[in-house]
């Protein structure tokens, strides 16, 4: 899915902006509250983590957008700008 067909689906359907994103965990049959964003601009990939500590994914190679309850190197330098 892009992120364009998502943001596409939520306007049509009036999904609130403060809604909360849960992943569907097949693997203990849960639902996972979502708790980091990571981009691949090599692939154009936005992945998204649910928490768990076992990834399957290797995010070397990804810049860290959010992780909750981490501040990001890019919020860091808005943090620093606004400052000024």
């Amino acid at each position: 899915m892009t992120f364009k067909l998502l943001k596409e689906i939520i306007e049509k359907n009036n999904i609130p902006e403060d809604v909360l994103i849960y992943s569907d965990n097949d693997w203990d049959d849960r639902y996972c509250c979502l708790d980091g964003v990571y981009y691949n601009e090599s692939h154009n990939q936005l992945i998204c983590t649910d928490g768990t500590e076992d990834q399957e994914y290797d995010y070397r190679d990804c810049l860290c957008l959010y992780r909750d309850g981490l501040e990001t190197e890019k919020e860091e330098e808005v943090n620093a700008d606004s400052t000024l």
